[in-house]
Order: C-alpha cells, then sequence, then structure tokens
C-alpha cells in the first residue's frame, strides 16, 4: 500500500508518502521550503509531491493508493479566499485563491482522496513513529489536542482549534480558544520577531538571570482549571498596553532586546508556557492513563520545556516528534492515512533522514564557475581543520525532515573557541548575537558534558552542560548554563558519528557546534547546488560534501549577492502544475475573480510566477 500526505494549504506547505517495502515502512519527507527556496512557504507542493513519488519511483499521483490532505481552516471550498497575500503573512508567497482553484482542479484520476485534521496529522506524526504501542498523545500549537493511542489507533480525547472541537471523547459546540501556543506566538511578534520565530524568545528569556524580575502582563485567575486555556483577554492586553519593539528602538536591534523590559517580557511568557504544558501534560495523561508520551505541535519546538516534562516525572517514556511544526503535517496526514486505510507495519523513527539521495558527483563545472577548488578527503582531515579553527559545512546522503540540521545539511564548528559563536552570528548566520549554538554529541559521552541520562537524537530537549565543562565548550554553552544537545549513535548515523569520533580523537572533546547549513533568511539547503551556493556566500571555510572537500579559490571571498535561488524552481514547478492541472481550465476559473479592490487574481498569481504570462 503506498499513501501520500499533503499540506497544500497555509505555511509550510509540503508532502510525505508512506509505503509497503517488504517487511518495511519506506518514507520520504520534504517540506516545499526545502525546494522552492522560499522560507516557511505557502505555495502548492507540486516540487514536494514530485520529489517523494520520484523517489519511490512513482510517475503520477494515479499511481498512489490513498492521498489525504490537511484539512486546515485556510482551506475552504465553499467559499474561495481572495484575500491578498500580505493579508495572511507578510513572508506569503502564494495567493490563496490560486492554491484552491489548483487544489480544485488536481487529476488523481482513481486515486481515493481524503483530509485529515490538522491536530490529528500532528498526533499521527508522533504517535506512529513512537516506540510506544500506547501512550498518550499531545498536540499543543495554534490549537490543543489530547488523543488516546492504542495499537494503530488514535483516539480523540480533547481538541480545539482549525474550526474542531472535542471535549472528553465527543464532539462539542465549543468555539476556538486562543491558549498557550497562540499566546507565546503573540508574544514574539512583540519583541519584533516573525511569528515563526519562536525560539528567539526562548533565547531572549534565558537572560533573565541578569535583571530584577518584573512581570509584564497580567493573567487570568485560576486559569488551570480545564486543558483548554482561554488567553484571548490576556492576548487583546497586550496588544493595546505593550509596543512592539521594532517601533520604539534604533537599529542594533539584538543589544536593546537584551534589556530589563524586553527580557521580562520573554521570560515571563517562557515561564507561562512551561508552567501551562506542565499542567496540560498533567491533565493529559491522566485522561489517557498512560505516561508513554507522543507529543507533536509547534509548542514542541521548545527544548526547555520538554526537559520540565522529563524533569517532573510525569512521564516513564517521551517521543518528541523532530518536526513537530506545521512543517510535519504532511508526515502526519501520510501517517494518519495509511493506517485508516487497513496500514499493518509500524516504523520506530531512529534518525529523521527522510529525504532522498542526490548525484554529487557531476559537480566539476560548477566548482569550475564558481572558482572552488577540491580533492578527496576523510572524517579525520575534517575534524582536524575543524579542530583549527576552521568553520565546515557538511553536505551529506538524505536531508532531515523538520528545522533541525542533524549532521547532513550542518554548519560544523569547534565548541572550545569561546569567540565561534560570535563569528557564527556575525559572519555566517547573519542573525541575532544572543542566540546560542547546539552541540552533536556520541551519545556515550553526552551525559559526561550533559546533565544528560538519556538519548536526544532531535536536538529538542534541553540539557545543563556541566558546571567543570563549561569553560571547556564555551560556544555551545548558553548564558544560562543550558544547551541542546544532539546525541549520535552509529545505527542513526554512521559517517557523522565517525567525524564527531575523529574530533575526540584529536581535540578529547567528543561533541562539535551544528547548526544548520543555511543563511538567515534561506531554508536548510536540499541539494548540492544548493549546498554550493548557500558556502559560496556564506563566510564558510570549507564544505565537505560526501567524500569530497571544497574551498575558494586563492583571492575568493564569499559573496552575499549571489541570489538564495534562481528561477529554474519556478519554471519546475509551473512544469509540474502543467502535469497534474488542465492548465487551459486553470485559466478559465481564474480570468474572472479578483480581489477586493478589483486587482485580478490571474494577474497576481503571474506576477508571483505561479503561472505562465499568457497573452
Amino acid at each position: 500500500m503506498i499513501v501520500m500526505g499533503i499540506k497544500a494549504f497555509g505555511h509550510d506547505t509540503g508532502a510525505a508518502i508512506v509505503a509497503d517495502n517488504g517487511s518495511d515502512l519506506e518514507i520520504v519527507a520534504i517540506a516545499e521550503a526545502r525546494l522552492n527556496r522560499i522560507k516557511h512557504s505557502w505555495r502548492y507542493p507540486f516540487l514536494s509531491i514530485d520529489y517523494c513519488l520520484s523517489a519511490l519511483g512513482l510517475k503520477n499521483l494515479r499511481e498512489v493508493d490513498a492521498i489525504y490532505f490537511d484539512l486546515h481552516d485556510s482551506q475552504n471550498r465553499r467559499n474561495l479566499s481572495k484575500s491578498l497575500p500580505s493579508e495572511y503573512d507578510k513572508d506569503c508567497d502564494t495567493v490563496p485563491a490560486f492554491n484552491q482553484v489548483i487544489h480544485s482542479l488536481l487529476d488523481f484520476g482513481k486515486t481515493k482522496v481524503q483530509y485529515c485534521s490538522h491536530l490529528a496529522a500532528h498526533a499521527a506524526s508522533a504517535y506512529y513513529l513512537s516506540p510506544f504501542s500506547e501512550a498518550t498523545v499531545l498536540v499543543v500549537d495554534g490549537g490543543l489536542g489530547v488523543f488516546s493511542g492504542r495499537g494503530n489507533c488514535l483516539e480523540i480525547i480533547d481538541m480545539n482549534g482549525y474550526n474542531e472541537s472535542w471535549v472528553n471523547g465527543a464532539p462539542s459546540e465549543l468555539a476556538n480558544v486562543s491558549g498557550t501556543g497562540p499566546l507565546y506566538n503573540f508574544v514574539t511578534t512583540k519583541l519584533g520577531f516573525s511569528c515563526f520565530d519562536a525560539g528567539k524568545t526562548m533565547a531572549l528569556a534565558s537572560f533573565s538571570h541578569e535583571f530584577d524580575k518584573k512581570d509584564i502582563y497580567p493573567l487570568p485567575d485560576n486559569r488551570h482549571q480545564d486543558v483548554l486555556i482561554n488567553y484571548r483577554p490576556t492576548i487583546e492586553w497586550i496588544r493595546k498596553n505593550v509596543p512592539t519593539f521594532d517601533e520604539i528602538v534604533g537599529a542594533e536591534q539584538e543589544d536593546g532586546l537584551v534589556s530589563k523590559f524586553w527580557v521580562n517580557l520573554a521570560r515571563q511568557s517562557q515561564q507561562v508556557l512551561e508552567e501551562d504544558v506542565l499542567f496540560i501534560a498533567e491533565s493529559a495523561i491522566r485522561k489517557c492513563k498512560s505516561k508513554n508520551l507522543a507529543y507533536a505541535g509547534g509548542v514542541a519546538l521548545s527544548c526547555i520545556t520538554n526537559r520540565k516534562i522529563i524533569d517532573a516525572g510525569l512521564v516513564d517514556n517521551i517521543f518528541v516528534q523532530p518536526a513537530s511544526s506545521d512543517e510535519g503535517i504532511a508526515l502526519g496526514c501520510a501517517l494518519f492515512g495509511y493506517y485508516l486505510e487497513g496500514g499493518k507495519k509500524r516504523k520506530v523513527l531512529d534518525g529523521c533522514y527522510l529525504g532522498k539521495n542526490h548525484d554529487t558527483r557531476n559537480l566539476s563545472e560548477t566548482l569550475k564557475n564558481g572558482n572552488l577548488n577540491s580533492k578527496k578527503s576523510s572524517n579525520q582531515e575534517v575534524a582536524k581543520l575543524i579542530s583549527q579553527g576552521n568553520i565546515v559545512a557538511r553536505y551529506a546522503g538524505k536531508s532531515e525532515y523538520g528545522p533541525r540540521a542533524l549532521g547532513n545539511r550542518s554548519i560544523l564548528a569547534d565548541p572550545r573557541r569561546p569567540e565561534m559563536t560570535s563569528i557564527l552570528n556575525s559572519s555566517v548566520k547573519h542573525r541575532e548575537g544572543f542566540r546560542p549554538f547546539a552541540p552533536s554529541v556520541i551519545e556515550t559521552e553526552a551525559n559526561t558534558y550533559f546533565e544528560m541520562p538519556f538519548p536526544g537524537p532531535y536536538m529538542n530537549i534541553a540539557a545543563p552542560v556541566r558546571p567543570e565543562f563549561r569553560k571547556l565548550i564555551p560556544a555551545v554553552t548558553h548564558v544560562d548554563g543550558s544547551c541542546r544537545p544532539q546525541t549520535v549513535t552509529q545505527s542513526q548515523n554512521k559517517d557523522y558519528y565517525d567525524l564527531i569520533d575523529a574530533f575526540g580523537e584529536e581535540t578529547g572533546v567528543y561533541c562539535i557546534i551544528n547548526t544548520s547549513f543555511n543563511d538567515n533568511g534561506e531554508p536548510i539547503v536540499e541539494t548540492p547546488e544548493d549546498a554550493l551556493r548557500s558556502f559560496r556566500r556564506t563566510n564558510i571555510d570549507y564544505l565537505f560534501i560526501d567524500d569530497q572537500l571544497v574551498w575558494r579559490a586563492e583571492g575568493v571571498s564569499f559573496d552575499r549577492s549571489i541570489p538564495l535561488s534562481d528561477s529554474i524552481k519556478d519554471e519546475r514547478s509551473r512544469d509540474l502544475l502543467c502535469q497534474y492541472c488542465d492548465v487551459k481550465l486553470i485559466y478559465e476559473v481564474l480570468t474572472p475573480l479578483a480581489f477586493n479592490n478589483g486587482d485580478s487574481i490571474l494577474l497576481m498569481s503571474q506576477e508571483m510566477g505561479l503561472l505562465e504570462n499568457i497573452k
């Protein structure tokens, strides 16, 4: 059986495919942003669909047994959206009406098409890849879901958000509640960040020990009466009474943020989030009667909160889906559909390398055109270069699914050098100076450097750096003494394990800085061409691509003017549009449609590169 999951609406569109392969369950998953090079892309995921089909040797959607789409509240086939993209999100890169027209006209043949609740997709992504045969399944994002997992079944206990509501196992008329996720996201925007930048709020909150504690906004009395906590009045109070950081400070924003008011705003919000998640998790476990916790949703990316769940003793075991945000929805849809259609096989995730292999053998012309040198190299040589203070990008094998680079699409550096944090933030990643970097560490050594007596292969559980090692590895020690380790085993990624081991043999330290291979505003690289482009435009010393070491020719420096992408991605997406849809019919449907101000939806779609400009 072959089931495809597709997230076609809202941000972070993408596709995933789940297929029986002998005794194994084969999974391929990708976000559209990785392929079209537009961060958090909203575009219809033609590139992702094609990527997943081609990975299994399939040519079209008619060769799939079933397709499960995310039923998101921005997708309503009875009410065609005509809103401008900017009214959805400042980074929206499509016309929502275009996505909906395309969706209605896709050629599925006789393939079964179904829809999956947004929250159920998150739940499926966590439970079905966990090692548990029974579990409490928790989803916390813009909504909230509590599910009970038993065998290959998921039972809804509580669910609220995305125009769906269940209470105590039964459908409810309760309206959507703005809970702890929306509150945290709203505060993030008040700090001047994008709504996708909740991790920056968490990083800023870590500076709270430097300032006197002072709460910024009032909270509801007795807010922990039910898992559905309503922060709508609190959000309105903040909207009216708390300024937005961008409006009142100058260019050096990161310096202005590390001050009493803004750190307290972040600290209070982080504290509220942690208290809420602990209460919700405890309530969910009590309802589901299982101390195995499978956890997903955007809030599950809060590594500090995840550690608090463990330290509180609420769970016996925990699995946090590495692609917890909406990037993982397509995978959840595919898994939800596979088991609903009668699939029997289970797969325990051991490393989140769900991409496909790319051919790196024919890069000589690209290297020549970019004034780049190369030679065959080894983990030992790369480890030595890193130990000497060089920054090395690593590109190998299948890409990681989700927002964390786990060694195959990573920038690596020496954690012993205190200046490395500043160098990486300012010269490579071009981002706020207060943001920390995470380490990859050999699993058997994790509890040596960090208070981490358990594996953490996905960088989603925080750990304090042991005091005696904070001076040894300062570049991965945040201001509060914490870090977000990735533990690595040979079974998960042998070649990356061997590189870290070689670094340990060279230096005596068996951990290394690992940050995602991308520049600020750029998705993590996917293809060899992406890797070379990002390398050429950033101040990275070397690129280790499979077994080839690449460096700039003498006198050649990095060039920030190199574009993050090229027009080929748009051309390929338009070609796929012609393959999957009747383009003539698309033009017929779009031609009479207009925005509220009278502007043509067709012309806007053409201007954004979604359609050919045919006169």
